[in-house]
C-alpha cells in the first residue's frame, strides 16, 4: 500500500504513534492524539561504508527505496530496500488487542520486530557491494522536544512532561498549531523501550540502541525483537458522578503502579499477548471484505482506540455490582476526535458496533454514565439525557452548547434497547426504569401538534448545508423516525423493568409510537422517498421544494432495532425504496452527501451505516467503500495528515472514532439478529443469511466465548450451504435448502 498517515493506539490508555511519513516525523505522546508531540524516530540500517539508511520518519540519513506500509487490524509493517546490499529492511510495530481482555488492551505497550532479507534487485537496480555480506547494524534513535532520552544497556528511557491542556482552537488537526500553551498544567511521563534480543548497546550520541543482526531468508524467524512501554501515573482527568467530581487515573496505574512494573509484566507476556492478538487479526482478515472494506476496517479501528479513556477513580457511593464501596469505580469515553467532547451520545450510537460486536460491558459502562446525566423537564414530567460527558480533560458536565433533546433522548432509549436484548442483561433497565419512563414521557410530549413529529425540542445535531431553517424545522423525518424507535425502546425496556407500576406509560408509549408511524408514513412519503421534512414554511424561503429533496439520514432510526429483531418504524419496502432512491440522487464523489442539493457536504459514518441497514434488508447494489476510501487517503498524502475522516474539506472532523462503524460489516453482512430476551423457552434468538452467491467465512465476533478462545464461523460452502463451526448458542440459518433436492446440484 502507499505511504500515508497512520495511526496506532491504545484502548483506553492514549499512548500512540501517528506515523507521518511525508513529514518525515511521528507524533508520539503517552496522552495521545491533540496532547502530543513531534518526535524524529530514525530507524533503519548501516551499509558497509558507513551510510546510514532510514525509513521516511526522521529528517537525517539517507531514505532506503520503495518504501510502503501493509497494515492488519492490530498492526503495521513498514518494507523498504537497499539497492546497495540488495536487502529488504522491515519494520513491524504491534499493538496488542483481544476482545475482553482487560489487562491486556489496556496495557500501553507496542512490541516491535525489525529483520533484514536478503533479495535479488529493487526495481532492476542490482546490488553495488560484494557478495558475502552477512550480518548489518540496525539502530533506532529517537528524539523529542523537550525530553530526556538516556541509553542504557539494552534499554532507551525517555523522561518528559505532557501537556494536559488541548490547543484552544479545539482540536486542530495540524499538529504545528496544536502545541499545548507551555504554562499549561503537565503530568510527568516516563517511557521505556527494551531490546529483548540480546546484543543491543547504547548508539555513541547515547539517544539510541544499536545491534548486529544477520542477513536471512525472507522466511527466517531471526528478528530484533523490542517492547516500547509508557506509564503517566498522575490524575489526568476529572469525572463527575452522582452530583461528586472525581480526579480520575488510567485504569492501568490499578495493574501496575510505575514503569518498571509495566515493563516486567509486558516482556513476561509479550509472546501470549502477541499470540492472542494474532489470532484477533487472523479472524479479521479471512472475513470476505474486499480491499477497501478492509483498509476502512483496520483504519478506522485504529483512529477510534485514539480516542478512547478507560480511567479509574474513587468509589462516589452510587450502586454498582463490580465494585463494591471502597474499591474504585471504571470510567470509559470517547473523545470525538477532532471536535474534543467526550461520549457524545449521537456518535457513540455509530460506534456501538463495536460494543456489539467486542465488547459489550464498555457500551454498558457509558450508559450508565449517561443515565447520571439526565435532568428534569417540568412541562413534561419528563427527562432529558445529557448530549455529552464533558470536554476534553473535563468530563464533569455536558458542555455542548446547541443539545438536540428529542434526538438525545431517542438515541439512549434505542441503546439501551440494543443493549438490553443483544445481552440479555436487564440489570441497567431495572435500576433505570424511572429514567426511561421519564424520557419516554419528553419524547412523547415533543408532538405538540399530534401530527407525529416533534415540533419542540427538535433541534439536530444533523447539520447541513441545505438551508438555514433544515436543522432547526419542526417536521424533520430524520427526528420523527428516530422519535417513533424511541418510544418502541421504551415501551419494550419497561416490559422487562420488573415494576408493574410503568406498565401504563409503556402502553402509551407504544400506542403513540404506532399513531406517529402512520402520520409520518402518509405525510413524509412523496412518490420514491421520504420528504427530508414536511415543514411547509421552508418552501416559502427557498426555489427547492423541501419535499423534492432526498436525504440518506431518513431511515437512520431503522438500525439498532434490526438487530436485535424488533420491528421496523416503516414498512421495510418503503425503507428499501427510499435508501435506493436517496443513493441515486445524493451520489458524489466520496459517497452520498446528506441531501441531494448539496455536492460536497457529507458523512461517512452515516453511509457506512446506511450501507449496514441495506445489508440488513438483502438489497443489492455496487460497494460504495472505494469512495469513502478515496477520501481517506486523499486526506492522508503529501502534507494532509488527517486520520480518519468523517467529512470532506468542507468540515474538519479528524481524527474521528465515528468510522468504527466499519465493525458492523462483521454483523450485518451475515445478517446475525441476536435477541436474548426472546419469547420461548430458551429465552434466545439468534439468525443468520449470508450471501450465498461465493464460499466465504464469516467470524460471528459477538458470539464468541473469548476467554475459552472459541469463535464460531458461519462457513458458505461452494454449493451455497451455510454451516457453522464451534457453535456455542443455537443459530437458525434463515434461506437454507438441500440443493441436491432443488436439482441444482447431481
Amino acid at each position: 500500500m502507499q505511504l500515508m498517515t497512520w495511526q496506532l493506539a491504545r484502548l483506553g490508555s492514549r499512548f500512540g504513534l501517528l506515523f507521518e511519513p511525508y513529514k518525515k516525523r511521528v507524533m508520539h505522546g503517552a496522552m495521545g492524539r491533540f496532547l502530543d508531540r513531534p518526535m524524529d524516530l530514525c530507524v533503519g540500517m548501516v551499509e558497509p561504508d558507513g551510510t546510514e539508511r532510514v525509513l521516511p520518519f526522521t529528517t537525517l540519513g539517507t531514505p532506503l527505496i520503495s518504501c510502503e506500509q501493509f497494515e492488519r487490524f492490530n498492526s503495521i509493517t513498514f518494507r523498504a530496500y537497499s539497492e546497495k546490499l540488495g536487502v529488504r529492511f522491515e519494520l513491524n510495530l504491534h499493538a496488542p488487542f483481544y476482545p475482553q481482555d482487560e489487562k491486556l488492551c489496556t496495557m500501553p505497550v507496542f512490541y516491535l520486530e525489525c529483520r533484514v532479507h536478503h533479495m535479488v534487485h529493487a526495481r532492476w537496480r542490482r546490488q553495488q557491494e560484494e557478495q558475502g555480506v552477512d550480518n548489518v547494524k540496525l539502530f533506532i534513535r529517537l528524539s523529542r522536544p523537550e525530553t530526556r532520552v538516556t541509553a542504557g544497556d539494552g534499554a532507551i528511557d525517555l523522561h518528559y512532561n505532557n501537556h494536559l491542556t488541548f490547543n484552544p482552537d479545539r482540536g486542530s488537526p495540524f499538529p504545528e498549531k496544536n502545541l499545548p500553551p507551555r504554562d499549561g498544567p503537565t503530568v510527568p511521563a516516563r517511557e521505556r523501550i527494551v531490546s529483548l534480543t540480546p546484543g543491543a548497546s547504547p548508539t555513541a550520541e547515547g539517544d539510541g540502541l544499536e545491534i548486529v543482526m544477520p542477513i536471512t531468508m525472507p522466511d527466517s524467524g531471526e528478528k530484533w525483537r523490542l517492547v516500547w512501554c509508557a506509564h503517566v501515573a498522575d490524575p489526568v482527568m476529572q469525572v463527575g458522578r452522582s452530583g461528586r467530581e472525581f480526579d480520575a487515573t488510567f485504569r492501568y496505574v490499578d495493574h501496575w503502579s510505575d514503569l518498571d512494573a509495566l515493563v516486567a509484566d509486558a516482556v513476561a507476556t509479550r509472546d501470549d499477548h502477541l499470540a492472542h492478538s494474532r489470532r484477533l487479526e487472523k479472524l479479521i482478515q479471512q472475513a470476505p471484505l474486499n480491499l477497501p472494506q478492509a483498509h476502512l476496517v483496520n483504519q478506522s479501528w485504529q483512529s477510534y482506540l485514539a480516542n478512547t479513556w478507560w480511567m479509574s477513580h474513587a468509589h462516589p457511593g452510587i450502586a454498582d455490582e463490580s465494585a463494591p464501596p471502597g474499591s474504585r469505580l471504571d470510567w470509559f469515553s470517547v473523545t470525538e476526535g477532532s471536535r474534543l467532547y467526550q461520549s457524545t451520545l449521537n456518535a457513540e450510537c455509530n460506534s456501538a458496533m463495536f460494543y456489539f460486536a467486542l465488547w459489550p460491558r464498555l457500551l454498558k459502562l457509558q450508559l450508565r454514565q449517561w443515565a447520571e446525566r439526565s435532568g428534569e423537564h417540568e412541562p413534561s414530567d419528563g427527562r432529558i439525557i445529557a448530549h455529552d460527558l464533558g470536554l476534553g480533560m473535563d468530563a464533569r458536565r455536558a458542555n455542548y452548547k446547541h443539545p438536540s433533546p428529542a434526538e438525545q433522548n431517542s438515541d439512549f432509549l434505542a441503546l439501551l434497547q440494543a443493549y438490553t436484548r443483544w445481552t440479555g442483561d436487564t440489570s441497567l433497565i431495572k435500576q433505570h426504569h424511572a429514567l426511561v419512563v421519564g424520557l419516554g414521557r419528553y419524547l412523547d410530549w415533543t408532538d405538540r401538534d399530534h401530527s407525529g413529529f416533534p415540533s419542540v425540542g427538535h433541534t439536530s445535531t444533523h447539520a447541513s448545508r441545505y438551508a438555514p431553517g433544515f436543522r432547526a424545522s419542526p417536521k424533520q423525518t430524520y427526528l420523527a423516525i428516530k422519535r417513533i424507535v424511541g418510544l418502541r425502546a421504551a415501551a419494550d425496556l419497561l416490559q422487562h423493568a420488573g415494576n408493574a407500576d410503568v406498565a401504563p406509560d409503556a402502553k402509551a408509549f407504544d400506542q403513540h409510537a404506532d399513531d406517529a408511524a402512520r402520520r409520518v408514513e402518509r405525510d413524509a412519503w412523496v412518490g420514491d422517498h421520504l420528504a427530508v421534512c414536511v415543514d411547509p414554511a421552508l418552501d416559502a424561503n427557498d426555489d427547492q421544494n423541501v419535499r423534492e429533496v432526498y436525504c440518506i439520514y431518513n431511515p437512520n432510526g431503522e438500525l439498532l432495532p434490526f438487530m436485535v429483531g424488533m420491528p421496523t418504524a416503516m414498512p421495510r419496502d418503503l425503507i428499501a425504496t427510499d435508501i435506493y432512491s436517496a443513493q441515486r440522487e445524493t451520489k458524489r464523489r466520496y459517497g452520498n452527501c446528506n441531501t441531494s442539493v448539496e455536492t460536497d457536504h457529507l458523512r461517512i459514518s452515516q453511509n457506512l451505516w446506511r450501507d449496514m441497514l441495506a445489508r440488513y434488508l438483502k438489497l443489492q447494489g455496487p460497494p460504495s467503500a472505494s469512495h469513502y476510501w478515496d477520501m481517506q487517503v486523499m486526506a492522508n498524502t503529501h502534507h494532509q495528515s488527517k486520520g480518519f475522516v468523517d467529512a470532506y474539506i468542507t468540515d474538519n472532523l479528524a481524527h474521528y472514532p465515528r468510522g468504527v462503524t466499519t465493525l458492523g460489516y462483521f454483523l450485518a453482512t451475515p445478517q446475525l439478529v441476536v435477541d436474548k430476551l426472546a419469547p420461548g423457552a430458551t429465552g434466545t434468538y439468534i439468525t443468520i443469511d449470508p450471501d450465498r452467491r461465493t464460499p466465504a467465512r464469516w467470524p460471528l465476533l459477538p458470539l464468541a466465548d473469548w476467554k475459552a478462545g472459541k469463535v464460531p464461523i458461519a462457513v458458505v460452502d461452494a454449493r451455497g450451504q451455510v454451516a457453522i463451526e464451534t457453535e456455542i448458542d443455537p443459530i437458525i440459518i434463515h434461506g437454507q435448502q438441500d440443493l441436491a433436492e432443488d436439482g441444482l446440484i447431481g
